[in-house]
């Protein structure tokens, strides 16, 4: 066997096993994400004054929970829920925020609306991970 070989023989043990290593990190991060995960927030009712906001403002904003792909790929996608609802003519606007973006999303809400409030909304019961409100 000459020297080439001996080191091609080496090169291609070397790709064979990075290859592995590659093909076994896809499979573990593609069945971590398929794992249901807890949800982990908090329900808030948004009080604001009367008066005009930047709603759009505030929706261009919400651009900045996007994280990168690689972050997205191993940790996932951090996203909240928005619900507004009207009840003997009164209208509540509710917000889904996820642990850890609460300021975030509150210094948002802030800017587009003044004089905004998030007051915290007790849950009710657990279900499948989901809370009722």
């Amino acid at each position: 066997m000459t020297e080439f070989e001996s080191i091609l023989s080496v090169f291609v043990e070397v790709v064979v096993l990075a290859g592995i290593a590659v093909a076994l990190g896809a499979v573990t991060i593609w069945t971590r994400r398929l794992v249901p995960r807890p949800l982990r927030g908090r329900v808030y009712q948004v009080i604001a004054p009367e008066g005009g906001g930047a709603p759009e403002q505030l929706f261009t904003a919400l651009h900045g929970l996007l994280r990168p792909w690689h972050r997205r790929l191993i940790h996932g996608q951090p996203w909240i829920a928005l619900e507004l609802a009207g009840w003997q003519g009164q209208a509540r606007f509710c917000v889904w925020i996820p642990r850890g973006e609460e300021s975030f999303v509150d210094h948002l809400l802030r800017a587009a609306y003044s004089g905004v409030e998030l007051r915290p909304l007790a849950a009710r019961r657990e279900t499948l991970g989901l809370l009722n409100y």
